[in-house]
């Protein structure tokens, strides 16, 4: 679970459209900020008091699968077990606003790893490949997720056939196919009345 919320942390802050708030080092945090305050530090240091930034929204998740397991079988007719893998990893997670309390995002992201068809000869599993295989799939998945609900990909400008995006990076894919909604003015401030 830390290794994945590190890794999170970093991608989320590598798409440069986040500034992401460290909260689990506050207490290494406050102890420098009661030395400003105490007057250890110069006086040109007391204005980093204040610049502490607050959350706009709050992400939660909870990890509802994270395994490969071995399925084992005793074989009647001989003391050897019968050994298949299967496995995979699914995060449901939500954007909260922090002001609001409303729920921006909810969304469930999962993968599965390809299954191991039964056998009674030894195989050996690289559990630390797996287990970072599915990490970064799992980390994937869920920048890719926060980031079409809140920064959706829009076309910003159309010139003959060359069509230019509002995004890149994992918001497409190269050679596949998109369809484009266009927005009418009505349509577009009717929205904008509901938020």
């Amino acid at each position: 679970g830390d290794a994945i919320r590190a890794e999170l942390m970093a991608a989320l802050t590598q798409t440069g459209r986040f500034i992401v708030l460290d909260r689990e080092n506050d207490a290494a945090l406050d102890t420098e900020l009661n030395l400003i305050a105490q007057g250890r530090a110069p006086s040109a240091e007391m204005v980093k008091q204040a610049q502490a930034h607050l959350a706009d929204v709050v992400w939660i998740g909870q990890m509802g699968q994270f395994e490969y397991t071995a399925h084992r079988r005793q074989l009647d007719m001989s003391d050897r077990p019968l050994v298949s893998h299967a496995g995979g990893w699914a995060l449901s997670h939500k954007l909260v606003h922090v002001a609001t309390r409303q729920i921006m995002l909810s969304d469930t992201v999962q993968g599965t790893l390809p299954s191991t068809a039964p056998t009674t000869l030894p195989r050996a599993v690289d559990g630390t490949k797996l287990s970072g295989d599915m990490r970064q799939r799992l980390v994937e998945r869920t920048v890719e997720s926060i980031l079409q609900r809140t920064f959706p990909v829009a076309v910003a400008s159309v010139e003959g056939s060359q069509v230019v995006l509002s995004q890149g990076g994992q918001s497409v894919q190269l050679g596949a196919r998109y369809q484009a909604v266009v927005r009418s003015e009505e349509h577009t401030s009717e929205l904008q009345s509901q938020r």
